[in-house]
């Protein structure tokens, strides 16, 4: 982050040194003595054998050398460093884009780590605190179970006394007896403040980022950084074959959203966070607060399962809706975030991809089946193409 303008900025200062040094010299130096060069060094003289003509020749050639070796070597070292300069330049700039891919990336993380720990710590919190009223619904339970344990003890023992005078100086202690419950008590410990996590204020490519990386460092003047380069996008394909949308590494966690425990797969649109079933039979959304809110139910997934991560899933390019079609599934979950609202259509039974082109989801099929199925978000229409029989075999 400091060694790359660093650098640059030696190599430059090193090339104008030499170029200022070899200007200096060009611009003061005396070549009167190379006159005698258009005279006197001709191939016929080169070559002579007469000894006068040699001898003024080589006259010629001294006086020459005397002028040209040390304009030369300026030169070479002007030119030289010019050619360090700008090899050092374009590693710096190719450097300055991988610095900015990356520190883009570390933003990006760092904001989604900073949400995700967010939503977690407050679903923990609602958790943490339902946990403890439970418990201590318990310790009274327990406590009032040992009070009373001690007390019927007490009274039992009194059967067994003959004495009717100490029969009753029994029972009134057994009614005034002072039961401890003390080793029953809980320690409640004080539930931390929540972690602060700052995401980054800015990105690559924002004027308030390239001024405090950039403009602002020592080295700047000297070494000026290239043009920012901004994110990536995906090009338009001309290729008819559908491109798939990436998404990012699978995961999974365990959340209890109604007293059961269940995998659930969360995945984040535009509209918020949505946690499908493991069998897709459920869709809830996340509130930060750790509640959720149930979206639908009854899907007819088969044998498979549903994973929004995979390659049988894919968003619209806004992450507005999420299009899942798993593997030997005889309807699609449609998840569409402006409205929380979850709809389904039918499918082929064996499906390997989804994509999400030109403004429609496509459903590549498995050899195993003979159909493509694309789906228009827009009129929330599905049409069924036919396949050749050794088409798709994958």
């Amino acid at each position: 982050r400091i060694w790359r303008p660093q650098r640059r900025d030696r190599k430059k200062k090193t090339k104008t040194l030499a170029c200022s040094a070899y200007d200096r010299h060009r611009a003061v130096a005396d070549v009167s003595a190379l006159s005698c060069v258009s005279i006197q060094m001709t191939a016929t003289k080169i070559k002579t054998d007469d000894e006068t003509v040699k001898r003024v020749m080589e006259d010629c050639l001294t006086r020459t050398m005397q002028v040209l070796q040390p304009f030369h070597e300026k030169h070479w070292r002007c030119k030289n460093s010019t050619d360090i300069f700008q090899t050092t330049k374009v590693d710096c700039d190719k450097k300055q884009r991988d610095f900015e891919r990356a520190f883009r990336k570390y933003a990006e993380t760092l904001k989604e780590t900073c949400d995700r720990y967010s939503l977690h710590w407050g679903s923990a919190f609602g958790e943490l605190n339902k946990t403890y009223e439970r418990v201590r619904q318990s310790e009274k339970v327990r406590k009032a179970d040992h009070r009373i344990s001690r007390h019927v003890s007490c009274v039992i023992r009194i059967f067994a006394d003959d004495n009717a005078n100490m029969k009753e100086n029994e029972l009134e202690r057994c009614k005034t007896l002072n039961v401890s419950t003390q080793h029953f008590n809980i320690n409640y410990h004080k539930i931390p403040a929540a972690g602060t996590c700052h995401p980054e204020p800015d990105i690559p490519c924002d004027s308030s980022w390239f001024k405090r990386e950039y403009v602002d460092q020592n080295w700047f003047t000297e070494a000026p950084a290239a043009g920012c380069t901004p994110a990536m996008t995906q090009p338009p394909t001309s290729s008819p074959t559908p491109k798939p949308e990436n998404m990012n590494a699978s995961r999974i966690v365990e959340v209890d959203l109604g007293g059961t425990p269940v995998f659930r797969w969360p995945v984040a649109l535009a509209g918020g966070l949505y946690d499908i079933s493991y069998l897709g039979s459920e869709v809830h959304k996340i509130s930060m607060e750790g509640s959720s809110k149930q979206l639908a139910t009854s899907f007819k997934t088969a044998k498979s399962h549903f994973h929004p991560y995979s390659e049988r899933c894919a968003t619209d390019a806004n992450k507005d809706i999420l299009f899942c079609a798993p593997w030997q599934a005889k309807e699609a979950l449609i998840l569409d975030s402006r409205t929380d609202t979850v709809e389904k259509t039918k499918t082929a039974y064996y499906n390997d991809k989804v994509f999400y082109e030109a403004g429609k989801f496509v459903v590549m099929p498995h050899r195993s089946s003979r159909e493509v199925v694309i789906y228009d978000p827009v009129t929330k229409s599905s049409v069924k193409l036919g396949v050749p029989k050794n088409y798709l075999m994958m």
